[in-house]
């Protein structure tokens, strides 16, 4: 839980910083950026009246990793495609909204870790297991803040460029 906890917030924060500088720099296009936050809630309610069905035929757990895989494909789709604002508009918010789907079963699986914690340890520590969890989203959180910013050279943005590649 706590290594899913910290790749999704590590991927939610390097794509949240980085689709600012693409929707303004690269596309020329910031005003996209309000409509993909909005289409991507839509792909997340959709998904989450399809998720239960998943979930219960392959298990939780597995549903979880197969969303974050494709996830990530769809974000590695992002950088391939040519960059016409509506193409990447849709691709990343569907991946948005594949990947978000992420951090509602991970709450949902936090009481089966609990219960099974308590099974093996024979104390209920759910306190600890919270805090522990959540520290390690903190965790995610400064590391993808962190590398967004890193990755900006590296993927070729030129600060105050009239165009951007």
């Amino acid at each position: 839980m706590c290594i899913v906890g910290v790749a999704y917030c590590i991927q939610q924060y390097v794509v949240t910083t980085l689709q600012i500088y693409m929707y303004r720099d690269v596309l020329g296009a910031l005003t996209l950026m309000s409509v993909a936050i909005v289409l991507s809630m839509g792909f997340n309610f959709i998904l989450m009246a399809i998720v239960p069905s998943f979930s219960a035929r392959f298990g939780l757990e597995r549903t979880v990793r197969v969303s974050q895989f494709i996830s990530v494909i769809l974000f590695i789709v992002t950088f391939i495609l040519p960059t016409n604002p509506y193409v990447f508009l849709i691709a990343s918010s569907l991946a948005v909204g594949v990947g978000g789907t992420t951090v509602l079963m991970q709450w949902g699986m936090m009481g089966t870790v609990i219960d099974y914690n308590e099974v093996v340890v024979g104390k209920r520590t759910e306190g600890s297991i919270y805090g522990t969890f959540n520290l390690m989203r903190r965790i995610g959180q400064a590391i993808g803040s962190s590398a967004a910013v890193a990755l900006l050279p590296v993927i070729g943005f030129i600060p105050n460029a009239a165009s951007q590649t």
